[in-house]
């Protein structure tokens, strides 16, 4: 959801992670796991990243993120209990254009990880 005001806020609400939807790399996040990276972002980072490439915080301000408190519409959008949003301002003029003009989609937590395969279970 972009800002579209005569002012042009510069402001970019979206959703980073919902709970029970398969990702792009085909995983399943919790609501408890969602939760807890959504704290851990606010507590500890708050760094937001241009294509998982470089940091712009100089760009941005993280001005909102909540944890939605049960299923709602953002936007025309359906939005399920337990998702992570997250609102930024856009301070860099150039990279607001390129927010307009829709190079970018989305949010992403940006993490990373290893594969393990799944064990069986102990008898």
């Amino acid at each position: 959801l972009k800002s579209s005001t005569v002012e042009e806020e510069h402001f970019v609400l979206g959703v980073v992670l919902e709970p029970e939807e398969v990702d792009a790399q085909q995983d399943v996040y919790s609501e408890q796991e969602v939760r807890k990276s959504a704290h851990r972002f606010m507590a500890l980072y708050q760094n937001v990243g241009y294509m998982h490439k470089s940091l712009v915080n100089d760009h941005v301000r993280v001005v909102e993120s909540y944890l939605t408190v049960e299923d709602m519409q953002v936007g025309g959008q359906s939005v399920k209990k337990g998702t992570w949003l997250m609102a930024i301002r856009v301070v860099d003029d150039d990279l607001w254009e390129s927010v307009k003009k829709g190079t970018f989609t989305g949010f992403s937590i940006g993490g990373y990880g290893s594969r393990a395969p799944d064990e069986p279970p102990a008898a």
